[in-house]
């Protein structure tokens, strides 16, 4: 993977992934303030939580290397199961060797339908956040050697239009909780436009939370006091009932550094200029 870690603006901006698992809740709906219509059917494995969501990053993070080394990216992604554990952050245990296995069951079980439009058409129902997964595990080991899983259409057209965000790798860091607000603010808080403003009820909606309000408030502030989040700052104002993100200070570019990186622009160009002047 190349230095950035990137994620789909589609899953940033509508909670497709539940924030723990739970194998009653097999059905989500999710309405947005314009409009948008989010509905997610699970299977018995229960739906894909946020944890599973590693996995979408990760592949999508692959496809982008392949755009930016300029080869044509494919929907067939394959990788080793040690890769994907390193190059997220977790152990190379047994136990997180299973957990990959039952990320890639939860992520073909999950189906979601919305009435959002990819290119020219809904995504109706019947398509999975993955259209199929292969592997291949070492039963002495336990090892998962190889997986290969072939990405939905509307999520290649998406990162094939770039319509992607780099993500800080302390996200991977994050508790689930933590991971979904993080997402949030990287959709809705940019250097280049205000902040959404949010109600708290609807923002827990947005989050997808099915905690009690009072609970959910309590997380917030707690969030408001130990500020975890790489790159921006939760705020919340208990006498509006109002959630928004600020972007957290970045450092200031050392100047010297600067001037010596033109020094030597300058110093090339000289070289290159002696280099192929002609000769007689």
């Amino acid at each position: 993977i190349h230095k950035n870690y990137q994620f789909d603006l589609f899953a940033l901006e509508f909670p497709l992934f539940s924030l723990k698992l739970d194998k009653r809740a097999l059905n989500y709906e999710f309405i947005s303030r314009n409009g948008t219509t989010i509905t997610l059917r699970s299977t018995t494995d229960g739906r894909a939580t946020i944890q599973d969501a590693d996995l979408w990053l990760y592949c999508i993070s692959k496809m982008m290397q392949l755009i930016y080394e300029q080869d044509v990216p494919t929907r067939r992604i394959t990788f080793t199961g040690y890769d994907y554990l390193k190059k997220t952050g977790k152990v190379a245990s047994s136990g997180n060797y299973n957990q990959i296995l039952k990320s890639l069951r939860r992520l073909k079980g999950t189906i979601l339908e919305t009435n959002r439009t990819i290119e020219t058409w809904e995504i109706g129902a019947g398509i999975g956040l993955l259209d199929s997964y292969e592997y291949i595990k070492n039963k002495k080991t336990g090892k998962v050697i190889k997986i290969e899983v072939v990405l939905p259409q509307w999520l290649y057209c998406y990162v094939i239009d770039k319509k992607v965000a780099t993500v800080d790798p302390k996200y991977l860091e994050l508790k689930p909780f933590e991971k979904r607000i993080y997402q949030l603010a990287k959709i809705h808080c940019r250097s280049d436009s205000p902040s959404s403003t949010f109600n708290l009820e609807y923002f827990a909606k947005k989050v997808g939370s099915s905690e009690i309000t009072r609970n959910f408030r309590s997380k917030i502030n707690k969030m408001q006091k130990t500020q975890l989040l790489p790159d921006f700052l939760i705020n919340y104002n208990r006498k509006e009932d109002k959630v928004w993100f600020t972007l957290r200070e970045q450092p200031e570019h050392d100047k010297s550094k600067i001037k010596n990186k033109i020094k030597g622009k300058e110093f090339r160009k000289n070289v290159l200029e002696k280099v192929t002047k002609p000769t007689i």
